[in-house]
């Protein structure tokens, strides 16, 4: 019995037929079209790995993975001009802006702020606020006034150590002892200066000098950060060891942070505050820890195993004076060469007993 050609394309065998077809009519595209589908599988295969390898590194980039424990503290600075009435557009950044509310320590210049002021109308919300207002020993009643805000996530021990105003200069210390904080440091001290346009810079370095040089004295393991409006005055005309760290001034903005470390802190622009006629920085640590920047060393060092008081004991319980007989001369006793014997019979028996261990040294480990 024959079949009809109809009938051999039914069955099993017609879908074989169908993509067979499909694939002849595959074969039978102009061979720069498949070229390209090609290319275009390829750079998609390598946008894909591109993406995915590595990670994403950089000081900003762990700032924001741990915000509270970098090396040093980041940093606000922002001269306000009035803070009282600033304080609805500094809660507003404080909410909404990542960056200002995981930040450290803020330090604000110009305050304005009286007796009359109480502290919860100046305050924020997880910070603690320190400030210093301008008082009756200055020459003016107006203006000036300093204040430090730090949070709470970073640091809780905050103690006062000085407050000064006067006619030339102002200044606010805090010693801080953050949660986190590398091992060649012992505690932070905040200095917040301001030193008004028509005062004597020289007589205000000096009152500043003096002030820093006396707690560089009493906490020599400190790291020291001087934020502030320096104006018209520069602190490394007395101070030559300290670093200035703000590289994007503006014209007629003297706003700088002092440190004694190099390349510690990136300084970035930030908006004005309000109707500042300063713009705010805000200060991206950028310090590596001692233990980070010197590869430790390996040291070799003598370890008494145990029961080796005993075995030394046993060993050294010998007669003395045969080493003097074997160093006598004539009547006399060498006291040089009979000293060199007995100290060589010593060194020797510690040496037996005494066993050899490797141990690691850090650079910021303690003697």
């Amino acid at each position: 019995m024959t079949t009809s050609p109809a009938l051999r394309t039914c069955g099993g065998r017609s879908g074989h037929k169908e993509s067979a077809g499909i694939s002849v009519v595959s074969q039978r595209l102009p061979s720069h079209t498949s070229t390209t589908l090609r290319q275009r599988r390829l750079r998609r295969r390598r946008r894909r790995r591109r993406q995915k390898r590595g990670c994403r590194g950089g000081a900003r980039e762990k700032l924001i993975q741990a915000p509270h424990r970098a090396p040093l503290p980041s940093l606000l600075l922002a001269n306000v001009r009035s803070l009282a009435h600033k304080m609805n557009e500094l809660r507003l950044w404080d909410t909404t802006s990542n960056k200002i509310t995981e930040t450290n320590i803020m330090f604000f210049t110009e305050t304005w702020l009286r007796d009359g002021v109480p502290d919860c109308a100046v305050g924020l919300q997880g910070r603690h606020c320190i400030r210093s207002d301008r008082t009756a020993d200055c020459s003016k009643s107006r203006g000036g006034g300093l204040c430090i805000c730090i949070n709470r996530s970073c640091c809780t021990d905050n103690l006062t150590i000085a407050k000064h105003c006067s006619a030339n200069i102002e200044f606010l210390m805090v010693k801080n002892r953050p949660f986190y904080l590398p091992r060649e440091f012992n505690s932070i001290i905040t200095i917040a200066a301001y030193i008004p346009p028509d005062a004597n810079a020289k007589l205000a370095m000096t009152e500043l000098h003096a002030a820093i040089s006396n707690q560089q004295t009493q906490h020599p393991e400190t790291a020291f950060i001087i934020a502030g409006d320096f104006n018209h005055s520069n602190l490394k005309t007395v101070l030559a060891k300290f670093y200035q760290h703000v590289s994007c001034p503006k014209r007629g903005d003297k706003t700088h942070v002092y440190t004694i470390i190099k390349e510690a802190y990136k300084a970035l622009p930030l908006p004005e505050l309000d109707q500042s006629d300063h713009i705010s920085r805000f200060l991206l640590p950028k310090y590596h820890p001692l233990m980070m920047q010197v590869k430790p060393s390996v040291k070799s060092v003598k370890v008494w195993p145990e029961g080796a008081d005993f075995k030394l004991q046993h060993r050294l319980h010998t007669n003395w004076s045969d080493f003097a007989v074997t160093d006598t001369v004539d009547p006399h006793t060498d006291i040089d060469s009979y000293t060199s014997s007995v100290l060589d019979y010593i060194k020797n028996n510690i040496n037996d007993i005494a066993t050899i261990k490797r141990i690691t040294i850090f650079p910021n480990q303690k003697p």
